[in-house]
């Protein structure tokens, strides 16, 4: 339910999912009064206009891990320890190709169809 001055309000014990498909098209934070251009448009510069203001694209991309008052606490702990377990995998092994091409396929963002095949081997 809507409350008064544009607060949200739900009763206790209501459930409440946040869309991540939804997210990257709402008019909040991608839409012309945030960036200049419209949220359901491809506008690679709508990057730049963010940058001017002080916003950065790796705060607004990922919501995995919530976001405002609300962020999950371990969100920086577990930021680096992806960096630091990829940083370990190229420093161990290196990666080649299974494929020699590659084709796309295109979703919510476009993906290489066969899901990336590589053979690893120690360096």
């Amino acid at each position: 339910m809507n409350g008064g001055g544009g607060g949200r309000f739900w009763s206790p014990g209501t459930r409440t999912s946040f869309s991540t498909c939804g997210t990257p098209t709402c008019e909040e934070f991608w839409g012309a009064e945030a960036t200049g251009y419209p949220a359901e448009t491809f506008a690679p510069d709508r990057w730049d206009v963010l940058a001017q203001k002080g916003r950065s694209s790796r705060e607004l991309m990922h919501f995995g891990f919530g976001h405002g008052p609300r962020i999950c606490p371990g969100k920086f702990l577990g930021l680096l320890e992806v960096a630091l377990v990829v940083g370990a995998f190229v420093k161990l092994f290196t990666f080649t190709a299974v494929n020699e091409r590659m084709e796309a396929r295109a979703g919510v963002s476009t993906k290489p169809a066969d899901g990336v095949w590589v053979d690893l081997s120690l360096r």
